[in-house]
């Protein structure tokens, strides 16, 4: 069987590989289907609901905020072309980690106990479910108390700070590095 303990490094390991893991969960679970759904409905009407969003692109300016000057002039177009193009490279990625990781687990033999299986052979066919994130990564000990405040709204929540995105830049990058820093275990 091979579990955590099992590797060089163990906290290292589980650090990185966990965080990892999370960031392409919650990924796949939330943030891609949003964006899809901000570029389906428009920036306007999804930041309304989204303020995380504003911490990353440019808001879109209402008729009063066209009138004082608007804000945001610094921040991406989260319509340009390459913003659009970071965010199916971003996604591509984290579908393919994942179906990794499903095959890693669905080895013949060997018994590996890492992950949880069901979470991740949900994920190869983005049908995660946003509540089990926190049981995603095995041997994680925590009280209930924290693992009802692991969740996916919590992670949205923490997007909104704005020391995220001053530390790791704006746009699609700036954003998945901002939630790679806030899936950490």
């Amino acid at each position: 069987m091979l579990t955590w303990y099992a590797l060089p490094d163990t906290n290292i390991a589980k650090a990185r590989l966990g965080n990892a893991t999370r960031f392409a969960y919650v990924w796949l679970a939330n943030i891609a289907p949003d964006l899809n759904h901000a570029k389906a409905i428009g920036v306007g009407r999804f930041q309304a609901n989204a303020p995380w969003f504003k911490k990353f692109f440019k808001p879109a300016a209402s008729a009063l905020g066209r009138m004082m000057g608007g804000g945001g002039e610094e921040l991406p177009d989260f319509n340009d072309p390459q913003e659009q193009g970071a965010l199916s490279v971003i996604t591509d990625w984290c579908l393919d980690y994942m179906r990794w990781l499903s095959d890693i687990h669905q080895c013949g033999d060997e018994v590996i106990a890492l992950f949880d299986p069901s979470c991740l052979s949900r994920a190869k066919g983005v049908e995660v479910i946003p509540d089990e994130l926190s049981r995603l990564v095995r041997g994680v000990e925590t009280d209930l108390s924290k693992q009802e405040g692991d969740s996916i709204p919590e992670i949205k929540r923490r997007l909104d700070d704005s020391s995220l995105a001053a530390k790791h830049g704006k746009g699609m990058v700036g954003l998945a590095r901002a939630l790679y820093a806030t899936c950490s275990l």
